[in-house]
């Protein structure tokens, strides 16, 4: 399977704290076969309820914002406009924000949970001002592919892609 991925560091609020935090937009082959959904704490692993994006976040990141997917509470999500000027008279105008609601918090090791949000990559193109544009492509193997196959078919994807990408393990 393969899916896209958007990623960028952004502003968080919640309830009034405020963080940093790593959004990753994924796209609904993401969302339908997560690997994440074994790593679920508290909540489920969805990204939409009807027209209303969720999120995903991780264990540390919503302890340290007091994130919870049981309270009707949206994270404000904000990162500066690549389009816009910057305006010194309102600065505010020049930062982009979307609205996501906390739907399930996870836990995987504590460097991703302290950081990692997980978007609709709809949301993430807004926020980001991109049409279609993507930062990473996952591709998960069959369960019991030997490590030789994987090495096989990155160093594969490496050729047909070129030097500009860099394909990972």
């Amino acid at each position: 399977n393969m899916c896209c991925i958007l990623q960028e560091d952004v502003f968080i609020s919640y309830d009034g704290k405020q963080g940093l935090a790593q959004a990753r937009g994924v796209d609904w082959i993401y969302e339908e076969e997560s690997p994440l959904k074994d790593h679920m704490m508290d909540g489920e692993f969805k990204l939409h309820k009807g027209d209303v994006p969720l999120a995903c976040v991780g264990a540390g990141l919503a302890y340290e914002m007091d994130i919870n997917p049981r309270f009707l509470r949206g994270i404000e999500i904000y990162f500066p406009s690549r389009t816009g000027r910057i305006s010194m008279a309102n600065p505010a105008a020049s930062i982009m924000n979307i609205d996501v609601w906390p739907s399930c918090t996870f836990s995987v090791n504590s460097d991703v949970d302290r950081k990692l949000i997980i978007i609709p990559i709809e949301k993430m193109c807004e926020l980001l001002e991109y049409k279609d544009e993507v930062s990473s492509v996952e591709i998960r193997v069959t369960e019991g592919t030997s490590a030789k196959e994987v090495a096989t078919l990155q160093k594969e994807i490496a050729e047909r892609l070129g030097p500009d990408y860099l394909v990972k393990d």
